[in-house]
């Protein structure tokens, strides 16, 4: 869960704030290999205005939408130096203008994790999405995501994350987005990690800058 998230853009003289809290995704175990998921993406609230007069264009604020989801592990369940699996998901919109499309939307998730030696973990994930564009027609969207993290000597259970992140979609009118990411976890104990990061814009239609911090418990 996000305990708190805040997102700044600022693309074609358009600026917007976004703010996103309390935003569980609970995971159950449905074997050693796969689980399912329901995504709340919790309260949340976003303000559009022309950057040069502040006049505001879109203010909106509510609930998010709901994802579900079911991650399946095709190698790598509890050990070994690789682990690979598939997500695929649905996203049910809210009824929050501004905040939701209202539009049922889906797509696939195959992210591939690497144990390198000297405790080195190399993430590669790519995502394909079916979503809806402005005259409510269906396009493709495509992610990927390299990460690299690492242990932080002197601190015990604290991991450095370096990533790298792209979208690119088949809609035209849909810029493409980089970011490059930072992030740490600690672990508290052997059931709770707290995580902090910072997700800096590559391009001009990508945001500006994201924080966030996060917890992640399991029972």
């Amino acid at each position: 869960m996000d305990t708190i998230s805040y997102t700044y853009s600022k693309y074609l003289g358009i600026a917007t704030h976004s703010v996103q809290t309390l935003d569980p995704n609970f995971k159950i175990g449905i074997t050693n290999w796969a689980d399912v998921e329901i995504q709340f993406n919790g309260l949340q609230s976003s303000r559009s205005f022309d950057a040069v007069p502040r006049a505001t264009l879109e203010n909106g604020a509510g609930v998010g939408d709901f994802i579900l989801r079911t991650k399946m592990n095709l190698i790598g369940n509890d050990d070994g130096p690789v682990g690979l699996a598939i997500i695929p998901y649905v996203k049910l919109p809210s009824s929050a203008p501004v905040i939701s499309n209202g539009i049922v939307e889906g797509g696939l998730i195959a992210p591939l994790a690497l144990r390198l030696p000297q405790d080195y973990l190399v993430t590669l994930q790519t995502e394909v999405d079916a979503v809806k564009d402005s005259v409510n027609r269906r396009e493709a969207n495509f992610s990927n995501l390299i990460g690299v993290s690492h242990p932080v000597h002197g601190i015990e259970g604290a991991n450095a994350i370096v990533e790298l992140f792209s979208a690119v979609g088949s809609d035209r009118a849909a810029p493409p987005i980089y970011t490059f990411d930072l992030g740490m976890n600690f672990r508290i104990n052997q059931h709770t990690i707290l995580d902090v990061g910072l997700n800096l814009g590559l391009n001009n239609a990508a945001p500006k800058v994201q924080i966030y911090t996060g917890i992640s418990a399991r029972f």
